[in-house]
C-alpha cells in the first residue's frame, strides 16, 4: 500500500511522511493497519493522484486535515489511512 501511495503521488504531489503504525490491530482472518500520511501539493495534483490510487484496494481515510501552506500555494495534507491485510492460516 505505501509503494501504491508513492507511486499515484510520483511528479504530482511531495511525500513528506509516511509513518505506519507500530502494531496491526488483528481480527478473525484479517490484520487492521494504520499510517499516517502526510502530503504537501495543490489541489488539482491532490485530485489526479487519488485518481491514480490502485481501485482493486480498499483505503479508509480517517482525520483527514488539509490547509493551505502560507509560504507557497500548496496544501498540507495530513491523514491516517486504514489497510486490510488478510491473514495466510495454513494448518
Amino acid at each position: 500500500m505505501q509503494n501504491d501511495i508513492n507511486s499515484a503521488n510520483k511528479d504530482l504531489c511531495k511525500v513528506k511522511n509516511i509513518k505506519w503504525a507500530p502494531v496491526p490491530t488483528s481480527q478473525r482472518w484479517y490484520d487492521k493497519l494504520q499510517m499516517n500520511v502526510n502530503l504537501s501539493c495543490s489541489p488539482k495534483a491532490f485530485f489526479q493522484a487519488i485518481n491514480r490510487l490502485n481501485r482493486k484496494k480498499l483505503y479508509i481515510v480517517k482525520n483527514l486535515h488539509i490547509y493551505k501552506s502560507d509560504i507557497k500555494k500548496n496544501l498540507n495534507i495530513t491523514m491516517k489511512l486504514i489497510a486490510f491485510r488478510i491473514k495466510n492460516e495454513h494448518k
